[in-house]
């Protein structure tokens, strides 16, 4: 999956921007890269990104639009979350019954949403993986500052 345009990523000359853009590369396949993408690159809070909802992504003006914030994201970005909504959709046919029906854009492999505890974890195992020093998923946005 491309990262998002490089006008929209974070300058290479910065360490931190390098970490990220090293967990990004790394991550790319992660459950939670989208999200790792929407905090990290387009700097949304994490509370917005994991109670973000189908309804609320605008796939024609590329907008992801909630009370109080719209942000503008680039193509690539779009790809990435209709690639995250076919997984999604693998996912529910996969558990079958035990798939927990929720109009969330960010839930585990049988519909839980996510907490940002349980992202938390998962984005620290994967940014360790990548070499740089572990990170949250919160702190992923101030890399990006």
């Amino acid at each position: 999956m491309p990262l998002p345009d490089p006008a929209l990523t974070p300058s290479l000359i910065c360490p931190e921007a390098t970490d990220l853009t090293m967990i990004l590369d790394a991550t790319d396949r992660h459950r939670l890269h989208a999200a790792m993408v929407l905090v990290g690159v387009h700097r949304v809070p994490v509370p917005v990104v994991l109670d973000l909802v189908w309804h609320q992504l605008h796939p024609q003006t590329r907008t992801l639009e909630v009370p109080g914030l719209t942000v503008h994201l680039d193509a690539a970005t779009m790809d990435l979350m209709r690639w995250h909504g076919a997984r999604q959709r693998l996912d529910r046919h996969r558990a079958g019954p035990a798939w927990q029906h929720s109009l969330r854009v960010f839930v585990d492999e049988t519909g839980r949403p996510s907490s940002e505890t349980r992202a938390d974890e998962a984005v620290t195992i994967a940014a360790a993986k990548a070499g740089p020093p572990p990170v949250t998923l919160a702190e992923m946005r101030d890399l990006a500052a």
